[in-house]
């Protein structure tokens, strides 16, 4: 009976386990992200171009799916072509907002990412930041604790955030 029990135990565990989130949200409590309409997504970090493109194109398609309006990237490089920020696209998050703000956009995306290896599209590490334009301040990151597949992590990280923002919503609402 002893034995059941421990083994029941430990099936609950490995279960549970598997419905963790494999991203953590934090979102300011300065700032009112419900005030975030319009976002520019800038090329992660450390990610080579073909899995930049590939991240930028999940992230818009999810922002999308979150309601929020997106600024086309090809207008984002045609803002950094024009302000000789460097080819790459990777600029320095001052250099972010200014773009953004170019842009018409209220927010901006930035982070970075690495993959496990170069032969798979597996994420080790991702980090994403959404900085309010108005203020410069950060209002959001969130942070993939575990490793995952690129297009996975893009679409858990859009549900983890559509979750921790409508509790915000709510908790916004008691407080009042």
């Amino acid at each position: 009976m002893k034995f059941r029990k421990e083994i029941l135990l430990l099936a609950l565990t490995v279960f549970f386990a598997g419905c963790r989130s494999s991203v953590d949200i934090v979102i300011s409590r300065h700032i009112d992200p419900d005030d975030i309409r319009r976002v520019a997504i800038f090329k992660m970090d450390r990610l080579s171009y073909r899995d930049n493109d590939k991240v930028s194109d999940l992230l818009t398609h999810e922002f999308l799916r979150l309601g929020y309006d997106v600024v086309e990237r090809t207008e984002i490089e045609r803002l950094i072509k024009e302000q000789k920020l460097g080819a790459s696209g990777l600029i320095d998050p001052n250099q972010a907002v200014a773009i953004g703000k170019l842009a018409g956009a209220d927010s901006i995306v930035i982070g970075s990412g690495a993959l496990e290896d170069k032969t798979r599209d597996v994420l080790k590490y991702f980090t994403i930041k959404i900085i309010d334009l108005k203020s410069g301040s950060v209002v959001v990151t969130a942070n993939l604790t575990r490793n995952l597949e690129i297009k996975e992590a893009i679409s858990e990280l859009s549900t983890e955030l559509k979750k921790a923002l409508e509790a915000h919503q709510q908790q916004k609402k008691r407080g009042k």
